[in-house]
């Protein structure tokens, strides 16, 4: 039987104080953060770090959101991420 799973998406306009709150499994990483990866731009790959990372502390499952481009699923990568979604997928 497929487990459901429940999660809580951190999109550009959340607001992380609802992680206390919310009895979730995973935290999903909204698209706009995967369309804004590119190897030389650091700062959204610092934000899809700190995301993979601030979700794993609490052993949440990391869900990547949007993935539409080969390099997108390779940079993605270099994260610890459990699920993708997307187009290239």
């Amino acid at each position: 039987m497929p487990r459901r799973i429940k999660y809580c998406s951190v999109r550009p306009y959340s607001s992380l104080s609802y992680l206390h709150y919310i009895p979730a499994q995973s935290l999903k990483i909204d698209r706009s953060f995967i369309e804004a990866l590119h190897p030389q731009e650091h700062n959204s790959r610092a934000i899809v770090a700190a995301i993979a990372s601030l979700a794993r502390e609490p052993g949440m499952e990391v869900v990547a959101e949007g993935v539409e481009t080969e390099q997108q699923w390779n940079l993605l990568g270099e994260y610890t991420i459990d699920f993708i979604q997307g187009f290239w997928t």
